[in-house]
C-alpha cells in the first residue's frame, strides 16, 4: 500500500521583477540594495533581455538569492517584463528597473499595507527620485488616486494581473504604462500613489538616446490613441499627436519613428486591427485624474 505524501510549497507574498540588458554595473548596485528584502517570502527575479555579453549573468552570480531567467531573444524592456511575469510566484508583483531601487525602510510591509487598505487597489505607484533630486510627487501630496505610474517603480496585485494582464506587445519601449493603466481603470481598479515610498532611479546613460526616445514616445502616443480611445475622442488624440510631432520635429529620430509605426508586428496597422477602446466613462475618469494631478502639482508649487 502506498502512503500518501503531501508536499507543501510555500508561495512568496512578493515577487520583485528586474529586467536587465547589458548594464551589469547598475544591476549589481540594484541587487545589492534588494538583498535585505530577499527571503522565502520575497523572490527576486532578473530577466536578462538577451544581452550580447555575459556581464549580466556574471553580475547575478554574486547574488545567490536571485533567480536568473534569460529571454529567448531581445524583447525590449516591455517584452522582458511580460516574459518574466509568467515565471513569478508572488501575490504582489513589484516592478523595478536594473537601475532603480528603494531607499526607504519597511519597503515590503508598506506596500502590503497599502493594498490591504482598499480592496479596489490594483496598482501602487512609488515616488520616483531622479539623479537631480526631482520626485514624481511631493512628499506631502494628498492625491489618493492617479491615472498612471512610472514603470521603474510600482507594484501590482496578482488579481490585477490575472484580470488585466501585462503590457501590450504593441509597445517595444516606453508608453506601456498609461495604456496598461487605462485598461486597469476600465476594469474597475484603483491606481494608488505612495508619495512616501521613494525609489531612486539612477537613469544609467547606457541605452538612453533623446531623439530615439522621442521617436518611440510619439509612435506610442499615436498607437495608444488608436488602440484605446473611444471613437468620440479619437480625433482629438490624433490632433494632439500632430502637435507633438511639430513641436519635437528637430529632436526626433525620424527613421526610428517611421520604422516603429510601420513595424510588421507592432506598428500602426496592428493597433488599428486590435483596436479595443475603453468606455467613455473610464476615458473621462482618466482625463479627470490627469487634471487632478496637474492641479495638485500647481497648488503644491505655489
Amino acid at each position: 500500500m502506498w502512503a500518501e505524501v503531501r508536499v507543501t510549497v510555500r508561495v512568496p507574498s512578493f515577487s520583485i521583477l528586474v529586467p536587465a540588458y547589458e548594464r551589469a554595473e547598475a544591476l549589481a548596485l540594484t541587487l545589492g540594495k534588494l538583498e535585505p528584502y530577499a527571503s522565502e517570502d520575497c523572490e527576486v527575479v532578473v530577466v536578462d533581455d538577451y544581452s550580447q555579453s555575459s556581464e549580466v549573468r556574471d553580475a547575478v552570480r554574486d547574488f545567490p538569492f536571485v533567480r536568473y531567467i534569460r529571454a529567448p531573444k531581445n524583447l525590449g524592456v516591455i517584452g522582458a517584463r511580460n516574459f518574466g511575469y509568467g515565471h513569478l510566484l508572488g501575490d504582489i508583483i513589484i516592478n523595478l528597473d536594473d537601475d532603480s531601487y528603494p531607499v526607504v525602510g519597511n519597503f515590503l510591509e508598506r506596500i502590503k499595507e497599502k493594498f490591504q487598505s482598499d480592496a479596489n487597489i490594483g496598482i501602487v505607484g512609488f515616488n520616483i527620485r531622479t539623479p537631480d533630486g526631482r520626485l514624481t510627487w511631493r512628499l506631502d501630496s494628498k492625491l489618493r488616486e492617479v491615472r498612471a505610474y512610472v514603470g521603474c517603480g510600482n507594484a501590482w496585485s496578482r488579481d490585477l494581473y490575472q484580470k488585466v494582464g501585462g503590457y501590450s506587445d504593441l509597445f517595444f519601449r516606453q508608453g506601456e504604462e498609461l495604456e496598461h493603466c487605462m485598461r486597469a481603470i476600465d476594469a474597475g481598479f484603483v491606481i494608488a500613489p505612495m508619495p512616501d515610498l521613494i525609489v531612486q532611479h539612477d537613469q544609467s546613460p547606457i541605452n538612453r538616446n533623446i531623439p530615439k526616445h522621442n521617436a518611440h514616445e510619439l509612435a506610442n502616443h499615436l498607437k495608444r490613441s488608436v488602440l484605446s480611445a473611444p471613437a468620440i475622442f479619437l480625433p482629438e488624440g490624433v490632433a494632439r499627436w500632430l502637435i507633438l510631432l511639430f513641436v519635437r520635429r528637430k529632436i526626433i529620430n525620424w527613421r526610428e519613428l517611421w520604422l516603429e509605426l510601420g513595424h510588421p508586428n507592432r506598428g500602426l496597422r496592428q493597433a488599428i486591427a486590435r483596436r479595443s477602446p475603453i468606455s467613455v466613462h473610464s476615458f473621462k475618469k482618466v482625463r479627470a485624474l490627469n487634471r487632478a494631478e496637474k492641479m495638485n502639482a500647481a497648488t503644491i508649487r505655489t
